[in-house]
Parts: C-alpha cells; structure tokens; sequence
C-alpha cells in the first residue's frame, strides 16, 4: 500500500511490534474474554430483571422460567470465574510476550527511529503480572476463608464431618500455592526494569521525544510552518508528508451519521432500560406486601378490587418486559451500525493512502484505526456465546432430569424440558461457534491490520487516546504516563536496593 507521503525515515514515527505467535494468540484471547464476560453479566441482569416479573405470575410458565433461571446460575457461577481467570492469565501472558518481543527487537539492531507504539511502551514500562496478582490474591483470600470455616465448624456443630479434612486439606494447598504465585509474581517484578533497559537505551529518550513532537506536531492541524517555528533542531523542516499540514478532512458523512444513529440507539437503550425499571418499581410494591412477622424480604401477592390498580399493575409488568426487550434490540443495533461506520472509514482511510496527496483524516478517526482494538462485532458475538453458554447447560440439565436430586423445587423439570434438550444442544454448539467466530475476527483485525496501522501512524502520527488509572475516592485519577509523552527512559532509573 503507497504510503505517498515522502521519505519518513529522517524521523523517528511509531512502530507497532508484532509479538510472535503465542502472544498473539493470548492477546487475542483475552480481549474476546472481555465481551464474552460482558454477556455473562448483561444475561444475568436479564434473567432477574424478567425474574421480578413472573414472580408475580403463576402458571406452568411462570413455573419454568423460574426453574430456567436457577439452573442457569450453576454455569453462570463455573463459566464467570474460569473466564475471569482465563482473562487474567492470557492478558499478561500476552503483556510478557509483547516486552520480549521488543526486547528481541532492540537486542537484534532494529531501526532506532521505528519506535514502538505507545501502547506497547505502555506494557513495557507498567509493572507486569498485575491481573494475576489480583486472581491471586482473590484465590488466597477464599482459600483463607475455607481455612478458618473448616477450622470453626466442628466446634459450632458439635462433631467433625468427614468432609472437613479434606476441604482444610484442600483450602491450605489453595492458599499455600496462592502465597508461592504471590511471591514468584513479586520475583518477577522486581528484576522487570533491568531486564528491559535494553529498550530504553536502544530507543533512547531523545529519538521517543522526538517521535512525540512529530504527533504533537501535525496532531490538531497544526501548520508546518507554525511547527518550524516552535520545534527545536530543525525537526519541522521535515516534510514527513506534504499532506501533514493541510486542513484536516473529516470522516465521511455517511460514517459520521452513522455514528450519530449508532450513539443516539444507545443512548434511546439507556433511557428505555432506565424508565422499564422505574416503571417496575411501583407496580411491584402495589402487588408485593410484607409478610406479617417477616422483614419484608418475601413477596405475598396482593389483588385489588379495582380494576384501574390492578391494570396498571400488569400494564407496569407488560411495559418493563417490553422496555427491556426494547433496549437489548436498540443496543445490538447500534453496535451494527457502528460496525458498518468502521467499515465505510477503514475504506476511507484505504484510499486515502492511495492518494499522495490526500489531506490529513481528522484526529479522532486516526486514533480508531491506529490502536488494537477488538472488534465490536467480535464483542458481540462473544457476548451472546456468554448468553448462549448460560441456557444452552441449563436447558440439557433441566431436560435430562440431572437436577432432580438438586432440589424438589426441579421434581417435573424432566417432563416440562425433555422436548428442550436438543435446543439446548443447539445453543452450546452456538456458543462455541460464537466464540470461534469471535477469536477469528480479532485474530484477523488484529494480526493482518497491523501493516495498515503502521502505515497509517507512519504517514499520519497521532497523539493516542489519554487513558487514566483511579487513585482511590479522594484522589482525581492519574494519566497513565505512557499515553502523555516519553516513558521508556524511566526503564533507565536505578532500582531502589532493600536492606
């Protein structure tokens, strides 16, 4: 693809590294484990919003969908942990292969003025193995608590089960293989900065500075006549591409409507979600009353005499079931929409390289197609495999009879389910599909949009988005250094040495 923009190589400009096999992988990995977790929890709240409906119904029904909704919690309470976890651990694999391959890079004599991406300098530079120290610690603080229940209960209950021994057995290797992870992590961290100031000295502070000058300097629509004037050593005098100081253009005007349809149908899902709950709300208290002697945590259907309450009761349950429906249908079409508006840009972006003389695509637009992202339509289909994952085990379990032994409350769930089996076959294969095609889009944004990142940063450089890290509830959050300016050099500081 014809950059036209001139010889680049007198500057430095960004550089996205590829990070090998395996970390490419794991990236991949971890970004679709992002929304497959969102579908988990989107389904979840579903599942009780429309709960809180037939509650007050009755009905054969009312009666599966209740049985429904508790056997989806046991694949919701074994899939949301492994793919927390499985998140966590891809994620900083992935970060660990992304530093030796930059590492490798710089030790091999890559070009100096090829300086990597500030989102990899961001992976770089930040302490790695963080998701795992949070998986970790979560592990150990559970594993703590079986510990101590184990410890406790024979003296509340008189006598020691036999299952006792094995779970203190089992929650004290947990947590003693937790403390090991904690400490080979801390290990780890510890000699982080002097195995990577191997890239800091190749790319050394002044070729970074100077890579940021040059997006600072043409990001905005700043002149190159005005950057001759306020950059130092004569860097403006670089014509890194005859187009970098003309007027911005602007995104086409099909994508930024489509973007304005896309925005306003989440924004109609929000207030629609919003108003459904507000409107379920009183016809919930009108129809639940406080059971005499309980502390109103139970719900005893109350009927009214009036037809007007009692229509305005079910008017209430019919609107919030529609209104969720409503706002699930708005959102994913909005997400389309705003597929299509990615696709019409990366076109515009496409025949803009083509074109020598093409002037600068407007900031925003260069910044959505200059970072790795994980497509949104991988998040979507991700997050209806979480759906699909949640009923699919549900409706094979109820269907044949498994959770019978559970509880009586599932006694005729094999006669209400058995013709749902197949369907719920059908939606596990979904699931599995889904994800398939999930990771396949993102593997192929990801991995074979990268010539055209690097060629759009190359001919275009552009500041990054500004990301910022919460200090707590008393403190403003913090800018992450590596999405502002210059970061590598800090590889570069001594490590303070511990008595």
């Amino acid at each position: 693809m014809n950059s036209g923009s001139g010889d680049h190589d007198q500057e430095p400009y960004w550089e996205e590294y590829p990070i090998g096999g395996v970390g490419e992988v794991l990236r991949t990995v971890s970004g679709v484990l992002i929304g497959l977790l969102i579908g988990l929890g989107v389904t979840f709240v579903l599942i009780i919003g429309v709960g809180l409906v037939v509650e007050s119904s009755s009905g054969p029904l009312a009666d599966m969908f209740d049985q429904l909704a508790r056997a989806s919690m046991v694949p919701l309470l074994t899939v949301t942990p492994t793919a927390a976890v499985l998140w966590a651990l891809s994620g900083d694999i992935a970060d660990v292969a992304t530093i030796r391959a930059i590492r490798r890079a710089a030790e091999r004599g890559a070009p100096v003025q090829a300086v990597p991406h500030p989102y990899q300098v961001r992976v770089v530079v930040e302490p790695p193995l963080s998701r795992l120290f949070g998986v970790l610690f979560f592990v150990l603080v559970m594993a703590g608590l079986g510990v101590v229940t184990m410890v406790v209960m024979p003296f509340t209950e008189g006598h020691i089960d036999d299952y006792v021994p094995i779970g203190f057995a089992i929650s004290l290797v947990v947590g003693i293989a937790a403390v090991a992870g904690l400490l080979g992590q801390r290990a780890y961290r510890r000699g982080h900065t002097a195995r990577n100031a191997v890239i800091a000295t190749h790319w050394h502070q002044d070729m970074e500075a100077r890579a940021w000058r040059r997006a600072r300097g043409v990001s905005g629509g700043r002149s190159p006549r005005r950057r001759r004037k306020n950059d130092a050593g004569g860097e403006g005098a670089d014509n890194g591409g005859a187009d970098d100081g003309r007027r911005e253009r602007a995104a086409a005007p099909g994508s930024r409507r489509l973007r304005r349809i896309a925005g306003g149908l989440d924004g109609a899902a929000l207030v629609l979600l919003s108003l459904s709950f507000l409107i379920l709300l009183p016809a919930l208290g009108l129809r639940c009353s406080a059971v005499p002697g309980t502390a109103g945590q139970e719900c005893h259907e109350t009927s009214y005499d009036s037809s007007l309450v009692e229509t305005l009761i079910v008017s209430g349950f019919a609107i919030f079931a529609v209104g969720i429906a409503l706002a699930v249908v708005l959102g994913v079409v909005g997400l389309v929409v705003e597929v299509v508006a990615n696709r019409i840009e990366r076109s515009q972006l496409e025949a803009a390289l083509e074109d020598p003389h093409s002037p600068r695509p407007e900031d925003s637009l260069l910044q959505r197609h200059t970072e790795r992202r994980t497509p949104l339509v991988a998040l979507l289909a991700a997050g209806l495999a979480g759906t699909a994952a949640l009923l699919g085990p549900a409706l094979i379990a109820l269907g044949s009879g498994r959770m019978e032994d559970v509880a009586s409350l599932y006694d005729d769930a094999e006669v209400q389910f058995a013709a749902y089996v197949p369907l719920g076959w059908g939606t596990v294969t979904a699931a599995i599909l889904l994800l398939v095609l999930a990771l396949a889009l993102t593997a192929a944004s990801c991995v074979l949009g990268r010539p055209m990142r690097n060629t759009l940063t190359r001919r275009w450089p552009t500041r990054p988005e500004v990301k910022y890290r919460s200090q707590g509830e008393d403190k403003p959050p913090k800018p992450v250094a590596a999405t502002r300016g210059p970061a590598l050099h800090t590889l570069l500081r001594e490590e303070p040495t511990k008595s």
